[in-house]
């Protein structure tokens, strides 16, 4: 080794062959850049560097190419030192710490270099080392997380695949309700108020006269985007699918048709029409009049 050796924690630093040299005698290869940005986090080590100071000095306040090169210097640094007590910690909004839990020597000089956050370990080498801790800490913490969103996936889940939080009950109001579930999924071409005014008395038809508990939007769009509509559908506990189709031709005149199917009787319907627009209501019986008569069993 030449007199440009640097011992740090379970490392050896050969600044002149640019080597980084582990314990277990494995040497790894550094950049010119990448040992730059070394040194000077060694020689400020538990100090905040800024990002700016880094390419300052290392790419001569080059910003462009030294932003996105700095971001690759500390990544292959930190999975040289992936699993050691060298630490390079991120500070959001101001730059990097390197943290040392071992002494530093330079040219034979030793100097103390403990992290001021870490606690003092004395007569126990069997303790857990720091970053191993800190390791452990943030897999509890990842398990925690996990499932806490499961609990939540779990909660929102029921409450798509059933109507009533009640629905356990025997009660047949419950059992209907279920059965009536239905969703109707609707396609405009036209933006007269005329149109919009049918598929909402449509609607509203549907719901008293047959009584039908339409599912709210978001299972709907879950539904039209899905590949199969009818599984989607059905995977929902839908009981009843409805396509609308409404096409506005002319000024006054549209095109309107409707597909019904039963998912749990197999019962289906298919019907078009041509009128006017100022019409259009008055063809919700007539759509009602053309369901299967069992449409709602």
């Amino acid at each position: 080794m030449t007199s440009n050796f640097l011992s740090f924690a379970e490392f050896k630093l050969d600044a002149l062959n640019r080597l980084l040299i582990k314990m277990s005698g494995e040497e790894i290869a550094l950049n010119f850049k990448t040992l730059s940005v070394l040194q000077c986090l060694l020689a400020e080590q538990g100090s905040v560097i800024t990002r700016e100071f880094l390419i300052k000095q290392v790419w001569d306040d080059n910003f462009p190419v030294g932003d996105k090169a700095l971001t690759t210097a500390i990544w292959n640094l930190r999975k040289a030192f992936e699993g050691s007590s060298v630490q390079i910690e991120t500070i959001p909004k101001k730059g990097y710490k390197l943290n040392l839990v071992q002494k530093i020597e330079i040219d034979g000089a030793q100097e103390d270099v403990a992290p001021s956050s870490m606690t003092e370990q004395v007569g126990d080498d069997s303790q857990t080392p720091p970053n191993q801790k800190t390791r452990f800490n943030r897999k509890i913490s990842l398990v925690v997380a996990v499932s806490i969103l499961l609990a939540i996936s779990v909660i929102l889940t029921s409450r798509y695949f059933f109507v009533e939080p009640g629905l356990q009950d025997s009660s047949s109001q419950d059992v209907q309700s279920q059965q009536n579930r239905a969703v109707l999924l609707v396609s405009l071409n036209g933006e007269s108020p005329e149109i919009q005014s049918f598929v909402d008395a449509l609607s509203s038809a549907l719901s008293k006269s047959n009584g039908l508990n339409f599912v709210n939007d978001e299972i709907k769009h879950r539904i039209i985007q899905s590949n199969s509509k009818e599984k989607a559908a059905s995977e929902q506990g839908i009981s009843h699918l409805l396509a609308l189709k409404v096409h506005q031709v002319s000024e006054s005149q549209a095109m309107v048709s409707i597909q019904y199917k039963g998912l749990s009787s197999g019962s289906v319907m298919s019907a078009n029409w041509s009128l006017e627009l100022d019409a259009l209501d008055a063809l919700i019986p007539q759509i009602l009049g053309q369901l299967p008569n069992n449409k709602w069993q």
